[in-house]
């Protein structure tokens, strides 16, 4: 029977180095990926075009609905929280 997580306890404690050093890569690539796809939406913000589904819109709407709206908010939201920023 294994013994009871505790919470308090941090499980890279029992990572060599070299293991610590591929999860701190993997999480630059990460970040380095998350700040792409920010950049590529920006750069789909075209007047006109819906910024969540990419449908046509009235141009000086960002997004063709409130629930494309919501949904993109949503979105942007889960990446914050998950460290993505922006």
């Amino acid at each position: 029977m294994m013994p009871a997580a505790r919470e308090d306890w941090d499980a890279s404690e029992r990572l060599s180095a070299d293991d610590m050093a591929t999860r701190h890569e993997e999480q630059l690539r990460e970040a380095a990926m998350l700040d792409q796809k920010r950049a590529a939406a920006r750069l789909r913000s075209t007047p006109g075009v819906c910024s969540n589904c990419g449908e046509a819109c009235l141009t000086a709407a960002v997004y063709c609905d409130a629930d494309c709206r919501h949904d993109h908010e949503r979105r942007l939201r889960v990446q914050r929280l998950a460290g993505g920023g922006a």
